[in-house]
C-alpha cells in the first residue's frame, strides 16, 4: 500500500514540474506595439525674401588660402565665400576636411575684405547610403545639425550650404532631405540666429528622379538654390562645351518657366575650368589659369592644350571665356535672379584682368552704375 501511494505521489510531483516549465497561455495577450512612423518636422522659421544679387565663389579645402594667388582685390568683388567642404562622416556628423591651410585663414582674409563665409558640406560616395538613412531619423538629424552648428559657431560663419548631390525621388531621400532642410531652416532662420541656408542643385536638363528630388516644399527653407550649370560633357561626342549658353538657357527655362521657382531664389553656376569633349575626362580637366597660360584666349571658349597626364597629346578643351561670362551675368541681372557663383576661385586667373570673377564683378558694377 505504501509503495502504491509513493508511486502516486511521485507522479503528481512530476506532473507539477512539467506544467510549471510551460508558459501559461494568456487568454487576452497585448498586441505587439506598431513602429512609430517618422513625424515630419514643422517649419517654424522660413527664409526671408532675397532682394540682392549676390556674387559667390567656392573655396575648396585643398587650396592654400595663405597664398596671394587670390589677391584681396578679388575677395572685395565677392559677397560670399563658400568653404568647401565639411564632410559627412561614419559617426553621422560633419567634420572639416583636412586641407593645406585652416578654414580660419580663409575666414580671416574674408573678414578683412568684408566677405561672409558660408560652410558647404558634402557626402562621400561610400557614405551616401548611411547619410540617406540619417535623414529619416529625427534623432540622427539632430546630431548632424548639432555638428554643423558647432563649426558655424566656432568660426562665426554666415550659414550652411547643402551640397549632398543629390536627393532623389527614386529612393525617397527627397523627403529626408526636406526634413533636414526644415530642421536647418528652423535653426538658421530663427531671428536670433539670422544666417543663410542654401543648397546646390542639379542643372535640371535631364528628366528623372534626381531632378524631381528638388521639391517645391524646399523653397520656404532656402535663401537661394545654386544651379550647377556646368559639367554637361560627353566622352563620345566632340565639340561640346560643358557650360554653353544653350545649356544655360535649357536650365533657366526648366527651373523658372517649367517649375516656376522664384528667380530671386536661384543663382547661376559658372565654371572656372574647362573640359575636353569626345575624350576621357580624367587627367584632362584644366583650370582657367592653366588654359590661359598655355596660350588660351580669355575671350574665346576653346583652346588646344596638353596636361601633365598627357604631355605629348594635345587636345581641345572647352571653357567659359569672358564674353560668355558677361552674357550669363547680364541675363541673370535682366531676370532679377538671386546672383551668380563660381566653382572655384582657385582655378580662376585671379591675378590678371583675364579673371572670370573680375569679369562678372565689372559687368555687375557697370549695370548697377547705369541704373
Amino acid at each position: 500500500m505504501m509503495e502504491k501511494l509513493s508511486r502516486i505521489l511521485w507522479s503528481l510531483l512530476a506532473l507539477f514540474f512539467i506544467t510549471s516549465c510551460v508558459d501559461p497561455i494568456d487568454p487576452d495577450p497585448e498586441p505587439e506595439p506598431e513602429p512609430v512612423p517618422e513625424v515630419p518636422p514643422v517649419l517654424v522659421h522660413t527664409a526671408p525674401e532675397n532682394t540682392e544679387f549676390r556674387k559667390i565663389a567656392y573655396f575648396p579645402y585643398y587650396r592654400d588660402f595663405t597664398k596671394k594667388s587670390i589677391p584681396d582685390s578679388v575677395y572685395q568683388m565677392l559677397d560670399i565665400a563658400c568653404y568647401a567642404f565639411a564632410a559627412y562622416t561614419e559617426e553621422g556628423v560633419a567634420k572639416l576636411k583636412a586641407g593645406i591651410s585652416d578654414i580660419s585663414v580663409l575666414v580671416s582674409r574674408c573678414k578683412a575684405n568684408n566677405v561672409e563665409v558660408v560652410l558647404s558640406y558634402n557626402v562621400p560616395s561610400e557614405l551616401r547610403a548611411d547619410y540617406k538613412q540619417m535623414l529619416q531619423s529625427a534623432e540622427r538629424r539632430a546630431k548632424f545639425v548639432k555638428s554643423l552648428k558647432e563649426i558655424v559657431d566656432k568660426y562665426n560663419l554666415a550659414g550652411v550650404d547643402n551640397d549632398m548631390e543629390y536627393p532623389s525621388k527614386g529612393d525617397g531621400s527627397h523627403l529626408g532631405n526636406l526634413y533636414l532642410m526644415t530642421d536647418l531652416s528652423n535653426w538658421l532662420h530663427d531671428p536670433k540666429v539670422n544666417k543663410y541656408l542654401t543648397m546646390s542643385i542639379t542643372s535640371g536638363k535631364y528628366p528623372g528622379n534626381i531632378r524631381d528630388g528638388i521639391v517645391d516644399e524646399l523653397l520656404p527653407c532656402v535663401d537661394w538654390l545654386n544651379i550647377m550649370i556646368y559639367d554637361d560633357y560627353s566622352e563620345s561626342k566632340p565639340g561640346i562645351n560643358h557650360s554653353s549658353m544653350d545649356f544655360y538657357h535649357v536650365c533657366f527655362n526648366y527651373w523658372v518657366n517649367v517649375r516656376k521657382f522664384p528667380k530671386n531664389k536661384l543663382t547661376i553656376g559658372m565654371p572656372c575650368y574647362g573640359r575636353p569633349s569626345g575624350l576621357e575626362q580624367s587627367g584632362r580637366v584644366l583650370g582657367f589659369e592653366d588654359i590661359i597660360k598655355q596660350g588660351g584666349n580669355p575671350d574665346e571658349n576653346e583652346a588646344t592644350v596638353t596636361s601633365s597626364k598627357y604631355p605629348d597629346s594635345p587636345f581641345k578643351i572647352y571653357y567659359n571665356g569672358r564674353p560668355i561670362i558677361r552674357e550669363k551675368v547680364n541675363h541673370a541681372l535682366d531676370n532679377e535672379m538671386g546672383g551668380c557663383f563660381f566653382w572655384e576661385a582657385g582655378d580662376d586667373y585671379c591675378t590678371t584682368d583675364a579673371s572670370l570673377i573680375r569679369t562678372a564683378y565689372k559687368e555687375y558694377e557697370k549695370r548697377k552704375n547705369s541704373n
